[in-house]
């Protein structure tokens, strides 16, 4: 009887031996391990690779703006000093608004071979209901002399009006008729000319006493 309670049956026997099979060695356990991480480690690159991917898609995008902007920026440089590629002058100067002379627009001038074409003034007169008179710069003197008017009362040494500088060709508006009241006024006028490279160089010039009258 004691024998048979000490010794367990075959068939159990053979359960715990296939038990023990079954049960992994330390070798297989760290093989999974290491396998495991080889897998996290593949999983972690791929998902880096996609960052990466994203990252230098993104990067190319703001590349090719900036690209683009710095082009438009040339461009608009390139624009801006178009109109002055042949232009030499030194100094530029302020410019009085005026618009081109039209062929009926011509005055008197005095004018020597070599020199700035002057117009010449003569006595005139303007209304309080139109108060322009007409002033300009002839187009002979294209590419070579700006003009400068300047108006003074004989009487009091006050003057009247002084233009900007006139580019030649063109013409402008003077509303005497607004800057004076009603009357009669003795006018000195004074014509200055100025190079067209250089506007801080005066050339020749013209002077006139006239009468300017104001009408209603």
């Amino acid at each position: 009887m004691d024998k048979e309670k000490i010794e367990k049956p075959e068939d159990e026997m053979d359960k715990d031996s296939q038990l023990q099979d079954k049960q992994p060695d330390e070798d297989e356990i760290m093989d999974i391990i290491a396998e495991e991480k080889i897998a996290k480690l593949e999983d972690d690159e791929r998902k880096q690779l996609k960052k990466n991917k994203k990252l230098r898609h993104k990067v190319g995008i703001r590349n090719v703006i900036i690209l683009i902007l710095i082009v438009i920026i040339i461009i608009l440089l390139l624009r801006s000093c178009s109109g002055d590629t042949n232009d030499s002058r030194v100094n530029k100067p302020e410019l009085e608004q005026a618009e081109y002379i039209q062929p009926d627009d011509v005055a008197d001038m005095e004018h020597m071979e070599g020199t700035t074409a002057i117009p010449v003034i003569s006595d005139f007169t303007v209304r309080k209901s139109y108060p322009y008179a007409t002033l300009f710069n002839p187009e002979s003197n294209l590419g070579y002399s700006y003009l400068s008017y300047k108006f003074t009362d004989l009487s009091t040494g006050k003057v009247i009006y002084e233009s900007k500088l006139v580019e030649a060709g063109k013409k402008f508006s003077v509303a005497f008729g607004d800057l004076l009241d009603i009357g009669t006024y003795q006018v000195s006028v004074d014509i200055y000319s100025y190079d067209y490279t250089d506007p801080t160089i005066q050339k020749n010039g013209g002077h006139s006493d006239i009468t300017l009258t104001v009408t209603e």
